[in-house]
């Protein structure tokens, strides 16, 4: 297959690669039918490239979001998995087929999952206003006060400034 012009790639904010990968077995794993599906961030204006993620295929229903999210947290080691797994903050033990039964009964469960997910994800994906390059100030950001450093979203009217590390935070503003 030939690709005529590179107009797509170089206009697209983001691209992902998406992989078949290994197979579920119905007598294994999550006692699902389907395979895991990889997922790499070839490109991305507000986001590392390379980043790679895992996404659970369900045949009969499509993407599985509880058992990605799990997936996900096997790969970020806030769950511990082999014949039993482990979730840090949960004193049991579980299997990895009860996952989503477990999600979808216990309160605690939940609640411990979701706080992980929440964490793990918000290590994994940046904002956009964190990772922004210099040279793409001016397209999201308007320089308010130029002896201090200090710039402001066109979108939210809330202040940013680079910090020691140089990156990009949010910032308190008091105007006088």
């Amino acid at each position: 297959m030939k690709i005529l012009g590179k107009a797509i790639t170089y206009l697209s904010n983001t691209l992902v690669k998406l992989e078949a990968g290994s197979k579920l077995d119905p007598k294994k794993e999550y006692h699902i039918k389907g395979f895991v599906v990889t997922g790499i961030l070839v490109k991305s204006r507000s986001n590392t490239a390379g980043l790679k993620f895992s996404m659970v295929f369900e045949q009969d229903s499509g993407i599985n979001n509880i058992l990605t999210n799990f997936e996900n947290l096997k790969d970020t080691k806030a769950v511990k998995s082999g014949a039993w797994c482990k979730m840090k903050g949960y004193e049991n033990s579980f299997r990895q087929y009860e996952v989503q039964d477990l999600y979808e009964s216990d309160k605690e469960f939940k609640e411990l999952f979701d706080g992980h997910v929440d964490t793990e994800y918000s290590k994994l994906l940046s904002t956009l206003d964190v990772n922004l390059a210099k040279d793409d100030l001016e397209s999201s950001l308007t320089l308010v006060d130029e002896d201090e450093g200090i710039y402001q979203s066109k979108e939210d009217d809330k202040y940013y400034s680079y910090n020691d590390e140089d990156e990009l935070v949010e910032i308190e503003v008091v105007e006088e």
